[in-house]
């Protein structure tokens, strides 16, 4: 409170006492008082001035730092932006990446697959061909067994009759073994023709001419 103080008990009293309130001191006269009330509102003045300036360094900065996160806030919102842009390309990317994942894996499994095929296949088709080489070397062993037994043995006879010769000689006829080869596959792998007609004919044909001579 602004007032006059006592110059004997140091208690402040309002500007219009002309005594003390508390010990009846006379209080100095109007000149003296408005000279102290001239003091006082300076000082107050000053102050008021300095708070004035306090407070508009304050609202400056405070008007700074509300500028400031607004900035933040909208960087911010940017980030969450991006950061949502970049979750929904890493949840696109991830999601290819497990479907490439499960077509690697499919394709993998097929590859398996085509690869026991082939294995099985190949043991198929070895099997095949060693049962091929061998029905073919049965029909070699046959045929030259045909051609050792048609070779003439020189019998000796001296009839030149066609009709009295052991094996009677066929002109135009062909006779000829046919064999188809299969394997076990299921399917014609291979057909061989064994023509032992002509070797036949002429192992006849030879009886026939030295029975004859």
């Amino acid at each position: 409170m602004s007032g006059f103080v006592c110059a004997f008990c140091a208690v402040v009293n309002p500007a219009i006492f002309a005594k003390c309130s508390n010990c009846d001191a006379a209080m100095p006269d109007w000149r003296s008082k408005v000279e102290v009330m001239q003091d006082q509102l300076t000082d107050l003045q000053k102050r008021h001035a300095k708070l004035e300036r306090h407070v508009a360094i304050v609202e400056s900065s405070v008007r700074q730092r509300e500028a400031a996160v607004a900035v933040r806030e909208h960087r911010a919102a940017e980030d969450h932006a991006a950061l949502d842009l970049l979750r929904d390309s890493l949840v696109r990317q991830n999601t290819a990446f497990v479907h490439k994942e499960e077509a690697l894996v499919a394709a993998k499994a097929a590859l398996e697959t085509a690869a026991a095929d082939l294995v099985k296949a190949k043991a198929a088709k070895e099997m095949q061909d060693a049962a091929t080489q061998g029905r073919v070397e049965v029909l070699e062993k046959q045929l030259a067994e045909v051609l050792r037994r048609g070779t003439p043995q020189g019998s000796g006879r001296d009839t030149g009759d066609e009709h009295d010769s052991p094996v009677p000689k066929k002109r135009g006829h062909r006779v000829g073994a046919f064999v188809s080869l299969n394997g076990p596959m299921g399917g014609p792998m291979t057909v061989l023709n064994v023509k032992i007609d002509e070797a036949s004919a002429r192992s006849q044909q030879a009886t026939v001419d030295g029975s004859c001579s």
